[in-house]
C-alpha cells in the first residue's frame, strides 16, 4: 500500500425502490496503476432513511482509517450514480433536495 493510508472523495448514495437507501465508499491508496497498490469499496445494505446509511458508511470508513479528501475548492461529495439517469438506480422524486439536504448535514458538497 502507498503512503500507509486509503482515499475516497466522497459517497455514493442510491434508492433501490424496495429496500430502501443504501450507500458506498470506494478507496485508493494514490498507487493508481502501480503493482501492489490498493482499490476497493465497502457498502451498505438497507436502511429507511439514508441518514443512517450515511453516517453509518462515513463512521465504519473512518474506523477502517479512510480518509475523506477534498479537491481545491470542493469538500468531500455525495453523489447518486449516473446522476439519477441509471434505470437500475431510479431515484425518488425529491432526490437532489434529499442530496443537497444530507450533504449539508455532514458537510460535504453535492454536485446538484
Amino acid at each position: 500500500m502507498h503512503n500507509n493510508k486509503l482515499y475516497a472523495s466522497g459517497i455514493a448514495v442510491w434508492h433501490d425502490g424496495h429496500e430502501g437507501w443504501r450507500a458506498k465508499v470506494t478507496f485508493d491508496d494514490f498507487g493508481h496503476c502501480d503493482r501492489g497498490s490498493i482499490h476497493g469499496h465497502i457498502a451498505t445494505k438497507y436502511a429507511d432513511e439514508l441518514s443512517y446509511s450515511v453516517d453509518t458508511i462515513k463512521q465504519d470508513a473512518e474506523k477502517l482509517g479512510i480518509i475523506f479528501y477534498s479537491i481545491p475548492d470542493f469538500a468531500p461529495t455525495v453523489f447518486y450514480p449516473g446522476d439519477g439517469e441509471w434505470p437500475e438506480y431510479l431515484p425518488p422524486n425529491n432526490w437532489r433536495e434529499i442530496l443537497r439536504q444530507e450533504a449539508k448535514r455532514i458537510g460535504f458538497y453535492c454536485i446538484y
